[in-house]
């Protein structure tokens, strides 16, 4: 699965960002394939079917809102 994210502030933020998704039950791995700019592109490896939007928004501190999807990807905007 790829997840499209941003804006980051700097790469702490991103930092945070990446611990919280590999946190998430179902996320086996998480990593950061790019940064760029204030946007980052991750790779996740998921353990089957997860509601991956219901459990960002349960793990992030940030508001979260789906920008695009589709199979195997997925892009979001993160606010404060």
């Amino acid at each position: 699965m790829v997840v499209r994210a941003g804006p980051f502030r700097d790469i702490a933020s991103l930092g945070d960002f990446e611990r919280a998704v590999g946190g998430i039950a179902g996320v086996q791995e998480a990593y950061v394939r790019s940064f760029a700019g204030d946007r980052a592109l991750l790779e996740l490896r998921l353990a089957g079917e997860l509601d991956l939007v219901g459990e960002l928004r349960r793990a992030l501190a940030w508001e979260l809102r789906v920008v695009d999807s589709g199979p195997g990807e997925l892009e979001i905007g993160l606010g404060s």
